[in-house]
């Protein structure tokens, strides 16, 4: 038992210390007085002891350790800065040295042990005392004291070195970043990382606040250190005076921690020093830095050039201005320029001359066209006189005849004289035999239609002797994109061969051999010739038309297995060619690329009855034409333009510095105004020079094929200087018609077309007056074009007299005039005389004729002791005098077929073709091709008509 008046344990004696302590600094301040009076009345006497303690530090520090306000308040275990600042008074106390010199010291452990602390208590106090630097120590120190460590972080974080010198959390994915993430000299992330973990812990509610992990702590730091490595890449990248504020800007959204995942993904999925673009904050600035970097880029560069531009304009002027003085002093007057043009047309003449001649020559030994009726009767004299040229010269002769059925003919007795020709044809020796392709099924014909016409050959070739035994399938291949080809890719045929002879020479060849041919290339649609896009082929048309490819792989594979030597001779035998004749263009093509090849082409064509005109002047002048084109730009022609005469005088082409001169009058270069930027002052002022070659006009273009940098073939341009001043209609022009609105438009329709792309809506009334219309609810603007076709018809040889140019029956082709416009075979609406300057121009054509009329050239009046020289391409055109010409009659429209199309509206005229408008608005015009073909062609480009019929006055 205790003595009397002892005591041996008292409760609350830290706290009643530290009472007496605050007690006690409240007297030492002098601070009684302001101590509330509800206050003083709760004091009472205190009796205490006082005792010493032990002179050691350990002892002091073990007996005074939870003697803190912050302990007496939250009734919590002190933690490692209440032990860091008993230490620190220890020392102030006991002088400096003191807890250095204790063994304690060397190790957490032995310090642990020593002081009865946790490992991780330990551990975080030895961190903070030798390894954390002062700098983060004094931010840590003072984050405790105001926020307190239980709901901060735990000493876990402290104790596994997070605040240490040397400390790097590029661990595990983000090793290649481990010296980014450490903490270096100058403590930059180390402080970034506390504030970090300060602003994290303000921002959040008090009640959801908690001790912060290592593992969260990891993570922190590596935002931390990944964001001020980006911060540095910016820094190099942003202007001085730009940084500052992207720099605040950044930290400020970094404290908030919306730049955390982006850091952190980036840090993982890439390899120092990373992409700045991988975060959307950098991204931002990034971007508006290479703005500004471009910007000032630019800047320095708008400023060079245009410096540069002022100089090079000044330099241009000059050159200019010499080129103009040296154009104006030329003599210009349209005499001078008719003679330069004459001498042009003149070499042209001749030398087309020389062309034709080579033609026919070339023609006559390889390829030649015989017209026949259909009993056949001129084929074999035909035949053999194509022949005859070949006697007497070394080689072989073999014939292939060929005979294309794909398309059965309708003319039974034709289909029987031919079968009998190609019979005749290989009796004539072993080295003849005949491809022949069977018909092939398409929506025109009927299954049963097919395999009965397919019978029929082969009775008919049964009873002209020949062997029938020899199929060959002919294999297609269709080019990509085709996915509305249904076409076959393959057609049965047989190789025929005379019964008379035991062996026949084309039995070695691979087809025959084999049964196969191919497969060979078919043409697509859109190449299909005869074709466009108002004109589609028929259902028979889109399988007889197979294409010039396909046929030449056709022939060579015949070839094959042979041995046919170059000085032998292959004979093409075309007996029933399709419509387009393509395996004589084929052989055309193959002689022309190949001048030893051994083929030669004949080809037969059918008689038309009646006044149906033939096809043989156009199938030869298509064949005539691909072989002109090749000696065109062969070495068997002349130069294409006339060689010039000394390059004196005043027709002599100008020695020019900047200003080009082409077909007689100076032009204005493409590249010229695109050496400025458009909208400069410079590009202005060159663009005011270009209105001196006003006085010299151009040509108008016709053909946007043209080579560039290709002189023309003669030089000048159609003189409309004659007849005062009469020009061809401007097609260009914008007019506006007087327009109706659709619902008072009342009148008798004879019938109409509605609307569709690029085409107005149409309306032919009782009267014959047309309408045009726009039914949509847009504002609709035309150019100059096709308004609507007349379908099909006979294009017939008639008698009128010449001074009839309509006719009620048809729509005569009659030109009175060289200003009569035409359309090209491109499309383009143009002159008469403007078209006739294209094909000298830039075809080399220069003497011609038009389909029954008259012309001559117009010619100046004749100067004194001087031939009269011819205007510049300006004709005289008129009617024969014979009143021949022909008309084209297009197949009355049925009143029971369904509503009219633009391709066949023109139809609805019937027996009233003299009504089609023909003003300054609409005209009939001619289109121009191998034969002509017929089209109206519209004249008006629309101004703002909307939801209202127009009216073309007559």
């Amino acid at each position: 038992m205790l003595p009397p008046f002892s005591c041996a344990y008292v409760k609350g004696w830290k706290r009643g210390v530290t009472l007496l302590i605050a007690l006690h600094g409240i007297r030492e301040l002098g601070l009684e007085g302001e101590i509330p009076h509800w206050v003083k009345v709760t004091f009472g006497t205190i009796h205490a002891s006082f005792g010493t303690f032990a002179d050691d530090t350990k002892g002091k520090v073990m007996a005074n350790r939870g003697a803190t306000l912050q302990h007496t308040a939250t009734r919590r275990p002190p933690h490692c800065f209440n032990f860091l600042r008993q230490v620190e008074i220890i020392e102030r106390s006991g002088g400096a040295g003191v807890l250095q010199q204790m063994e304690e010291w060397t190790n957490a452990t032995s310090l642990a042990k020593a002081f009865s602390l946790g490992k991780l208590e330990s551990e975080a106090i030895f961190n903070l005392r030798l390894r954390v630097p002062a700098a983060v120590l004094k931010v840590l120190t003072e984050a405790v004291k105001q926020r307190g460590l239980a709901k901060l972080l735990t000493h876990d974080v402290i104790a596994r070195d997070c605040f240490n010198q040397n400390f790097s959390s590029g661990v595990n994915a983000m090793e290649q970043w481990k010296e980014e993430l450490r903490n270096r000299d100058g403590n930059e992330l180390a402080l970034l990382f506390v504030q970090r973990l300060l602003s994290d812990h303000d921002s959040t509610p008090p009640q959801l606040r908690k001790p912060l992990t290592f593992r969260e702590a990891l993570g922190k730091h590596q935002a931390c250190g990944g964001f001020l490595h980006y911060l540095r890449l910016l820094q190099q990248m942003a202007p001085a005076a730009d940084y500052p504020e992207m720099e605040k800007d950044l930290k400020q959204q970094f404290r908030y921690g919306y730049l955390d995942p982006d850091i952190l993904h980036s840090l993982e999925t890439m390899v120092p020093p990373g992409d700045i673009q991988m975060v959307g904050a950098f991204r931002t600035y990034v971007a508006r830095v290479e703005q500004s970097a471009r910007s000032e880029k630019m800047k320095r560069e708008a400023d060079l050039a245009a410096n540069v531009r002022a100089a090079d304009l000044t330099q241009l002027l000059a050159r200019l201005e010499a080129d103009m003085e040296l154009l104006s002093s030329k003599e210009n007057n349209s005499a001078s320029r008719a003679a330069e043009t004459a001498k042009d047309m003149k070499y042209l003449w001749d030398r087309q001359l020389k062309g034709e001649r080579w033609v026919d020559e070339w023609m006559a030994e390889n390829c030649k066209l015989l017209e026949c009726d259909q009993d056949m009767h001129a084929a074999m004299p035909g035949l053999l006189a194509f022949k005859e040229q070949f006697r007497g010269i070394a080689g072989k002769e073999y014939i292939m005849c060929t005979y294309d059925c794909t398309v059965f003919p309708s003319n039974a007795t034709y289909v029987r004289q031919t079968g009998l020709c190609a019979s005749n044809i290989l009796s004539l020796s072993s080295g003849a035999f005949c491809h022949l392709q069977f018909p092939v099924y398409q929506p025109q014909t009927s299954a049963s239609a097919v395999l009965k016409h397919r019978r029929i050959l082969e009775d008919q070739f049964m009873r002209s002797n020949l062997n029938i035994l020899l199929p060959v399938q002919l294999l297609f291949s269709k080019a990509e994109g085709g996915a509305r080809d249904n076409r076959s890719l393959n057609q049965p045929c047989l190789a025929l061969l005379h019964n008379n002879f035991e062996a026949s020479e084309w039995q070695r060849s691979e087809p025959v051999q084999q049964g196969k041919i191919g497969p060979v290339p078919l043409l697509r649609f859109s190449d299909f010739l005869g074709y466009d896009d108002t004109t589609r082929p028929s259902s028979q048309g889109r399988v007889e038309q197979k294409g010039v490819d396909a046929h030449m792989g056709i022939i060579s594979s015949y070839m094959q297995g042979m041995e046919i030597k170059p000085e032998d001779r292959l004979i093409i035998c075309d007996i029933l060619p399709n419509k387009q004749f393509e395996f004589g263009r084929a052989v055309v093509q193959q002689r022309l690329a190949e001048p030893t090849s051994p083929w030669r082409y004949i080809g037969f064509v059918k008689k038309l009855d009646g006044a149906q005109p033939s096809a043989l002047g156009d199938i030869l002048k298509a064949l005539r034409s691909q072989v002109w084109d090749f000696w065109d730009s062969s070495s068997h022609a002349p130069p294409k333009t006339r060689p010039q005469e000394g390059g004196a005088g005043a027709d002599a082409v100008p020695d020019l510095q900047v200003l080009a001169f082409q077909g007689g009058h100076p032009v204005w270069p493409e590249v010229l105004l695109n050496r400025f930027p458009e909208g400069t002052s410079e590009h202005d002022a060159l663009k005011k020079q270009e209105e001196f070659l006003r006085k010299f006009p151009r040509a108008p273009e016709v053909s946007s094929s043209r080579a560039t940098g290709l002189p023309p073939r003669a030089g000048g341009l159609c003189d409309f200087s004659i007849d005062n001043g009469l020009r061809p209609l401007d097609v260009t022009k914008q007019v506006s018609l007087t327009c109706v609105k659709e619902s008072d438009f009342t009148v008798t329709r004879l019938g109409s077309c509605a609307m569709r792309s690029g085409r107005p809506a149409l309306v032919l009334t009782s009267t014959y007056d047309l309408w045009v219309g726009n039914t949509s609810d847009n504002v609709v603007n035309l150019d100059a074009g096709e308004l609507f076709g007349f379908s099909t018809g006979n294009y017939e040889e008639v008698t009128f007299p010449s001074g009839v140019l309509v006719e009620p029956s048809g729509l005569l082709l009659r030109f009175t005039s060289d200003l009569q416009l035409i359309v090209s075979e491109e499309k383009k609406i143009m002159a008469l005389c403007e078209y006739l300057r294209f094909l000298a121009t830039e075809k080399g054509i220069g003497s011609l004729t038009i389909e029954d009329h008259k012309m001559e050239p117009r010619m100046h009046e004749a100067e004194a002791g001087r031939e009269a020289m011819p205007i510049c391409f300006r004709y005289q055109i008129s009617c024969l005098d014979s009143g021949k010409t022909h008309m084209f009659k297009p197949n009355a429209f049925d009143s029971e077929s369904p509503t009219p199309t633009h391709r066949t509206f023109g139809a609805l005229y019937n027996s009233a073709y003299d009504k089609v408008a023909r003003n300054d608005f609409a005209r009939v015009l001619w289109e121009v091709g191998f034969s002509f073909t017929l089209s109206i062609t519209f004249l008006i480009a629309f101004e703002k008509v909307f939801s209202v019929h127009c009216l073309v006055s007559n």
